[in-house]
Order: C-alpha cells, then sequence, then structure tokens
C-alpha cells in the first residue's frame, strides 16, 4: 500500500491579558512541559518525535487587527510517509496528546482547520454508509416492486416533490418507486420497515368488545397491537421457528438501533465534521451486523406471500410516510380559534426543540448506555410529533406529545446530574 503524509493544523488564540506565550518560542517550550513530545531543532526547523516517528513542527504568530488576542498557527506532518494502521494511530495519538497539552496552556480559543488523518477515516466510514443505506433502498425496492406493485406510486407522490425537482430528467422519473426512495432521508428509509402500525382502528376495537357476541374475537383483536412491516413479513422468514419472540424482538431492537447509530454518525460526517478512529470501526462494525441481516431478508424476500388486504395496509402505512417526508398534511385542529392554533404550534415547537436536543446529547462524549436510551427518548417524541401534525384526533395526540415531551425533560434532568 503507497505511503501517506498527514498533516494537522491548528489556530491558537491567546488572550494579551495573558503575559505568558508571547511568541513561538514561548509556544514551542510549553508543548516540551510534555516529556511524551520529543521536539528538538534541527537547523531551521523543529521536528517532534513520538512513538519512534518524526514529525516537523511549525509555529507561526499571526498578526491580527484586533491587539486583544494573539494567535498562532500549528502545524504538524509525518516526515515518514505511513501506510499501516499502526502508524496511522500513532498519528490519532500524537494529534490527542497535542491538544491535551495546549488544553493547559490557558488559551483563549482552539480550532482544529485540517486532520487529514479524520478526514480519511470519514471517507473511509462513508463508503460503507453509502453501501448499506443503498443496501436498504434495494430490499424496499424489491419488496415494494414484487409484493405491493408500482402502479400506487403513480398517484401517490405530491405534485410539490415533482415541482421541486429542476432536472427535467429526472423529473421525468419522479413517479417511480426507486426514485422517491433515492429521495428519501436516510433515516426515513427504516420508517418504511420498522414503524409500527395497527391494522385495524380504535373504533373497531370498541365495536369488537361492545359485540352481543358471548365470546370475542381475540385474533381479531390481536391486529390492533402495533407491528412493522419487518415483523408482520421478514422476521417470520428470517428468524427460524425454534427463535421465540423475546430473542426476535431483542435482535429487531438492536438492528434499528445500529441504523440509528449510523443514522447519528452519518449526519457527522455530512455536515463536515471529523470522525475518530473508533467512530470509523463502528460504521464499519455496525453495517457488517446489518448487512448480515438485510442478507437474510433478501433470501426470504421470495417466501413473503401478501394477501390484497396487507397490500392495502402497506400502500395506507407507506402514504402516510410519504406526507411525513414532504410536509402534506391535514388540518390538526377543527376548532378555528386562533389561541389554540398558536398553543398548537407551540407545542409542536417545544417537541422540535427537544428532539434537537436529544441529538446534540447524542453527539456528546457519553456512555454508549445513555446514547441508547437517548434515541429512544428521541424516536417516541419524533412519533409523537409527527403524529400531532398529522391526525385529526386532536385530544388523543396532544396528550400523547405531552406525556413524551414531559418524560423527555424528565430525563434531560437526570441525565444532568450524572454527566
Amino acid at each position: 500500500m503507497e505511503g501517506k503524509n498527514y498533516t494537522s493544523e491548528y489556530l491558537l488564540i491567546f488572550s494579551e491579558e495573558r503575559k505568558l506565550m508571547q511568541n513561538e518560542e514561548d509556544l514551542i517550550r510549553g508543548l516540551q512541559l510534555n516529556q511524551n513530545l520529543r521536539i528538538e531543532k534541527k537547523g531551521s526547523n523543529n521536528t517532534i518525535t513520538f512513538h519512534n516517528t518524526e514529525f516537523s513542527l511549525n509555529v507561526k504568530k499571526i498578526k491580527s487587527k484586533n491587539e486583544a488576542y494573539r494567535s498562532y498557527l500549528i502545524d504538524i506532518c509525518n516526515l515518514t510517509e505511513v501506510s499501516n494502521e499502526r502508524e496511522k494511530l500513532a498519528i490519532r495519538d500524537l494529534n490527542k496528546e497535542v491538544i491535551a497539552t495546549i488544553r493547559e496552556l490557558q488559551h483563549s480559543q482552539l480550532n482544529t482547520l485540517r486532520d487529514d488523518l479524520a478526514t480519511e477515516f470519514s471517507i473511509e466510514g462513508y463508503k460503507h454508509i453509502h453501501e448499506i443505506e443503498n443496501k436498504m433502498r434495494k430490499l424496499i425496492t424489491i419488496f415494494m416492486s414484487t409484493k405491493v406493485g408500482l402502479e400506487w406510486i403513480k398517484s401517490n407522490i405530491p405534485q410539490e416533490v415533482i415541482d421541486s425537482i429542476k432536472n427535467k430528467d429526472v423529473k421525468s422519473e419522479t413517479q417511480s418507486l426507486n426514485t422517491f426512495l433515492s429521495e428519501t432521508d436516510f433515516i426515513q428509509l427504516s420508517k418504511f420497515l420498522f414503524d409500527k402500525y395497527s391494522t385495524i382502528k380504535t373504533a373497531d376495537v370498541h365495536r369488537i368488545l361492545n359485540s352481543t357476541k358471548k365470546t370475542i374475537d381475540v385474533e381479531k383483536l390481536m391486529d390492533f397491537v402495533p407491528k412493522s412491516n419487518w415483523q408482520r413479513y421478514f422476521s417470520p422468514e428470517v428468524y427460524s421457528e425454534s427463535t421465540d419472540s423475546k430473542e426476535r424482538n431483542k435482535k429487531e431492537e438492536k438492528l434499528i438501533d445500529d441504523w440509528e447509530s449510523l443514522y447519528d454518525l452519518r449526519n457527522k460526517v455530512a455536515h463536515n465534521r471529523f470522525i475518530t478512529y473508533e467512530e470509523m470501526r463502528q460504521i464499519i462494525r455496525k453495517k457488517n451486523d446489518i448487512n448480515e441481516v438485510i442478507n437474510e431478508a433478501f433470501n426470504a424476500i421470495e417466501e413473503i406471500e401478501i394477501t390484497e388486504q396487507q397490500e392495502a395496509e402497506i400502500k395506507s402505512e407507506l402514504k402516510t410516510t410519504i406526507h411525513e417526508k414532504t410536509g402534506e398534511s391535514v388540518d390538526i385542529s377543527k376548532n378555528d380559534d386562533a389561541d389554540n392554533k398558536s398553543a398548537d404550534k407551540k407545542l409542536i415547537a417545544d417537541g422540535e426543540h427537544h428532539i434537537s436536543k436529544l441529538t446534540r446529547y447524542i453527539y456528546m462524549n457519553i456512555h454508549d448506555s445513555y446514547k441508547k436510551e437517548l434515541r429512544k427518548y428521541r424516536n417516541k417524541l419524533n412519533k409523537a410529533v409527527e403524529n400531532y401534525k398529522f391526525s385529526n384526533d386532536d385530544t388523543l395526540t396532544h396528550n400523547l406529545l405531552e406525556l413524551e415531551l414531559n418524560r423527555v425533560k424528565d430525563y434531560l434532568k437526570t441525565l444532568n446530574a450524572v454527566i
């Protein structure tokens, strides 16, 4: 494998109130306080020796119009090209060591301007995310095309989606399942398979329970229990008959959790944030786990049989997903009172604010067990917000949203007390 040089650049800012670090030499001496960094002067250049690897070190003071601050540009690069993982991890560890040392210098601000190694991790990580994302699209496309049919998509794609596409060639292909899925957000893909829904309405349950018949059709009543398409159609074929329901649910929860973890890491890469070596390995590990399950699902597709009624249920649920994606909604309020509408918007805004807040916590450097809980709360709150936006049943969905919102607020209070 061909070797490479990896550069890291930092912008370090000190307040003029601090009398230390007046010039480049002061800053280099400050770095030398870390005994793990062997910094030497070789001719006109400075070098760092770390884990038997030599790096160039350039420190330059930058002139600033603001006399209240002093700014330094720090440039570090390996002098010998590296290719293997051990050498790359030495560069990662050096970057950590330098940042940790700088933080001890009581600076005002530290900005990472460039990190070639982290960029390489991001590129490698995204390659795996892209692979599994398209494989999930492939699974859904084959499932919908062969089991449900293509004709429904022509009458269910909102016109605003077609109008929003400027490319005429792409617009002409909009009324196809594949094109719609290619435009669907990463996290929305999971809704096709993992969002749970009931196949009978609350009114039907009341009718069954209030029936004058002496015996209640329990099997029909069980249709009210929300299940995902994965549970209904794939799970019985993917898992052996000897696998009990608890084990199946556990595997499904892991699959969903892995997909949501990838979503958070995908956002980090997409928003040009540096990812760590550990995060890159996490992406690959979770991709491999999901890939194994999807391969099993591909093998099971031919065995899946869907009735006309089940086909109608899938179409109905997918149509709801389309409306959620495009923002096309029904009026959630039958009351025209302006105060009520204002309160509705405030509740939705509060819910969306806390969804963002939960996402920020997930990006924090906290234990994975906390992140798993945060994702669960985020999913439930997100679902409650969506249901409130797109449901006609004001009272029920309003109360459910308030309930989930209060749970999130209570959990965040508890979390803040322990982290």
